[in-house]
């Protein structure tokens, strides 16, 4: 079921991050000049001929980094949901206070975006809207409206294919602060399981160091 009124962006060349960004924020509120800026910011060294957070031909593409950047901007935070666990207790309707949205990182096979260098993942929204629980994935026509028991058939199946799901707060949730100077490899996301209970993107920068 589609629904009216509710912003939807369709997707456009690799720009899944942006579609997901606008779709959890329900408005045009980041352009992908606005996430190029973002992907310079988080590039110390300036001499590169690519920016490691983004796509060779600056088609889209943005990595967790990005993401995780834009947001704090906005004042919001992500937290990388312990895949081990039951996705049964992410229940959007009784948590929409608590939970902004979740992002999700899929994989998919296509060959077009594996020849423009993509890493055949891809970025989608899930969020509560008066009350209704939306698919926001800009690969859909429309913005598909969920029961909480589809939307758990949907995350379950997004654990069984090695994907990811992030869940979106506000940043003064009770965690700890990520550092702006830490990053991930955005390549590394859906390749890896992630372990601990309710990890953010610090808790996942230190594991990787260790």
């Amino acid at each position: 079921m589609d629904q009216q009124g509710v912003y939807h962006e369709k997707q456009n060349m690799l720009f899944c991050a942006k579609h997901a960004l606008n779709n959890l924020y329900q408005f045009k509120k980041f352009t992908s000049k606005d996430l190029d800026q973002i992907c310079e910011q988080l590039t110390k060294t300036k001499f590169l001929l690519y920016n490691p957070h983004r796509n060779l031909f600056k088609l889209g593409n943005y990595d967790i980094n990005v993401i995780d950047k834009a947001l704090q901007n906005n004042g919001h935070t992500i937290q990388w949901f312990d895949m081990r666990k039951n996705v049964d207790e992410l229940k959007l309707l009784e948590q929409q206070d608590d939970i902004f949205g979740l992002i999700l990182n899929v994989q998919y096979k296509n060959t077009f975006d594996k020849i423009l260098g993509c890493n055949t993942h891809h970025w989608l929204t899930i969020k509560v809207i008066n009350n209704e629980i939306y698919n926001l994935d800009s690969k859909k026509n429309n913005a598909l409206i969920m029961t909480e028991h589809e939307l758990q058939q949907f995350l379950k199946d997004v654990q069984r294919n090695n994907g990811q799901i992030l869940i979106v707060r506000k940043i003064d949730y009770d965690q700890p602060k990520v550092n702006n100077d830490q990053q991930i490899d955005g390549q590394e996301l859906g390749q890896s399981s992630i372990n601990g209970e309710y990890e953010t993107v610090k808790e996942k920068e230190e594991q990787k160091n260790d």
